[in-house]
């Protein structure tokens, strides 16, 4: 018991608490996937079938519990795959929510549709159910009172605080919606629910929540008395934490600070967070400690901390934390440091900390740093990128390609042809599909910079091998073969395009079909070659209207490159959708 109350309180507190906003994550991504664009049509939103809607809003005014249920099932499904239209249905679900011979599995069904279709004004009849129902109902329906701002509502949860007898689960409801409606009368019953011992400590953790969000000032003295004891026990300092989750008077600073030291790390993240909400430089003072801090939140923190407040001494700081144990710590310091990085004054700064990260020895930072540097394009790096190819940490193997890709400087090529020919004749590394990633990034890398010398390792990657792997080959052949259409497009090779038409075509036979990216991009290199003598194997291949799927879109751009014709997409009528508990019998 007690670990499943500790369990779920670090829960609570870290949905109560903000902590960092994911970024958008930088990857290193492929040129051929975007290369060329494809302008697809929308897909079509799909249909409910005709009358259906009717059918069920007769089916709910059926006296067969069955068809009830199941209508209102139906329902709140449709709602949640977007047809509006069922709302049409709300007046006879409210109908039935108030009729006295309502099964109550029925009633359940149609409360949670009723909610589903955001039906405010059905808000007294799900009350009024709930009046007559069992804690589970009343768990499904008083939340949604409480984002509806159901006036009648709070003073039911005002009595149930008072009462000794509440069950526990309710009494945790009333906490938590009076918490989100900021009733301001209920505000003593939770400070006494907070101090009594009797109570559970899921339900004092509740009051206390709700407590810190009603009020902004004055729980200071309540703040004292829970932490009044030597060694107070977790549940006191959990409640004391959130009690000031709005305050932000010199008293409530100075018992954050305190609570930061402790050693759950639930509270002291809610402590640096609320800090930082009042004033980032009341956090700056603690960043030496926050920084190395056990929790991750903590940790984050203390990093906003550094960038809200970004100095290039700061910056240095910030980027020696590029090899944080938390994978999205992580990826925001930086996202960060490359926006600092548009900033002319701190450029320099983010450019020359990064690159002390880049080389030291730990692949986090290193990985993270070639990000950074090849989005950067800061070529001074180029030998350090070379070094890493050879990491033994796959993340960084693909990293440290992509950011020479990235980056795009000549004197590299060499090296990368003998690293590429090296990994393709005898592929060394824990992941053999990191090694796959970073080939690819090398053939696109040497193609961008026209390094011709790599035809004739491009050259093998076309015939599919014998044991071909859908893993391990696919992206570096598909590399390969997109590289060789800008390489070959002026020399009017035909017999290189009909090899490349027999790997579009290497379908459906005795072996094992042909990868789909490297037939996507064949398609695509013949078009870039303009190769007229495959047109006609290529309008055959994909028939006179063209399927919605990767490598009849590549055939059809090619084709209009070939010969200027726009093949049209085959028209799908809209998808009606039929798997539903109750619908029309179909057409004969």
């Amino acid at each position: 018991m007690r670990y499943w109350f500790t369990v779920n309180l670090v829960c609570l507190i870290s949905l109560m608490c903000g902590g960092v906003v994911p970024a958008e994550d930088l990857r290193p991504t492929f040129l051929m996937l975007s290369d060329p664009e494809f302008d697809s049509p929308e897909p079509l939103k799909d249909l409910l079938p005709d009358d259906i809607v009717e059918l069920w809003r007769s089916s709910l005014e059926r006296p067969e519990a069955s068809y009830r249920l199941s209508a209102a099932i139906d329902i709140r499904h449709a709602s949640q795959a977007g047809f509006e239209e069922v709302k049409a249905a709300i007046p006879e679900l409210r109908q039935l929510l108030s009729a006295e011979e309502t099964t109550s599995d029925v009633r359940t069904a149609v409360a949670q549709t009723l909610i589903e279709l955001d039906a405010r004004d059905a808000a007294e009849e799900l009350y009024l159910s709930s009046v007559t129902s069992d804690t589970q109902f009343r768990q499904l329906v008083e939340p949604s009172l409480a984002q509806w701002n159901f006036p009648t509502i709070r003073k039911v949860w005002r009595d149930r605080l008072q009462q000794e007898d509440s069950l526990r689960r309710e009494l945790i409801l009333a906490c938590e919606g009076c918490g989100h409606l900021r009733d301001k009368p209920s505000l003593p019953d939770l400070l006494s629910i907070v101090h009594s011992q009797e109570r559970p400590r899921d339900v004092r953790f509740a009051a206390a929540k709700a407590a810190g969000q009603i009020a902004e000032s004055g729980l200071e003295s309540e703040v004292q008395q829970l932490l009044r004891l030597d060694s107070p026990p977790l549940i006191s300092r959990l409640c004391a934490v959130v009690l000031l989750r709005r305050h932000g008077s010199a008293r409530s600073q100075e018992q954050l600070k305190n609570l930061f030291e402790d050693p759950a790390g639930p509270v002291a993240t809610a402590a640096i967070e609320r800090l930082y909400e009042i004033d980032p430089e009341l956090v700056l003072k603690l960043t030496s400690v926050a920084r190395e801090h056990p929790d991750s939140k903590v940790r984050s923190v203390a990093a906003d901390c550094l960038i809200a407040l970004i100095t290039p001494e700061r910056i240095e700081i910030l980027s020696h934390h590029l090899n944080d144990p938390s994978p999205p710590l992580r990826i925001h310091i930086r996202e960060a440091l490359l926006e600092i990085a548009k900033r002319p004054d701190l450029e320099a700064a983010v450019r020359e900390s990064t690159t002390e990260v880049l080389n030291t020895d730990d692949w986090r930072g290193q990985e993270q740093a070639c990000l950074i540097l090849g989005q950067l394009d800061h070529e001074d790096v180029m030998s350090r990128l070379v070094v890493l190819l050879k990491s033994p940490r796959p993340e960084v193997q693909i990293s440290s390609a992509w950011a020479l890709r990235k980056i795009a400087v000549k004197e590299s090529l060499p090296v990368l042809l003998k690293h590429a020919q090296s990994q393709t004749d005898n592929p060394q590394g824990p992941d053999l599909r990191a090694v796959d990633r970073q080939v690819a990034h090398l053939f696109e890398a040497m193609t961008i910079m026209e390094y011709r010398p790599v035809i004739p390792l491009m050259r093998t990657q076309v015939p599919k091998p014998e044991d071909v792997d859908t893993t391990h080959r696919r992206l570096s052949r598909g590399a390969a073969v997109w590289g060789l259409g800008y390489f070959l497009a002026d020399e009017n090779d035909d017999e290189f395009a009909a090899q490349l038409m027999g790997r579009i075509k290497d379908v459906g036979g005795m072996t094992p079909d042909e990868i789909v990216l490297v037939r996507r991009m064949s398609a695509i290199s013949i078009g870039r070659m303009k190769t007229e003598s495959q047109l006609p194997a290529m309008k055959k291949f994909v028939g006179s209207e063209v399927q919605h799927d990767p490598v009849s879109e590549s055939l059809r751009w090619s084709i209009h490159e070939i010969s200027g014709e726009e093949l049209p997409h085959i028209t799908h009528s809209p998808r009606v959708l039929r798997n539903w508990r109750i619908q029309p019998l179909p057409p004969k």
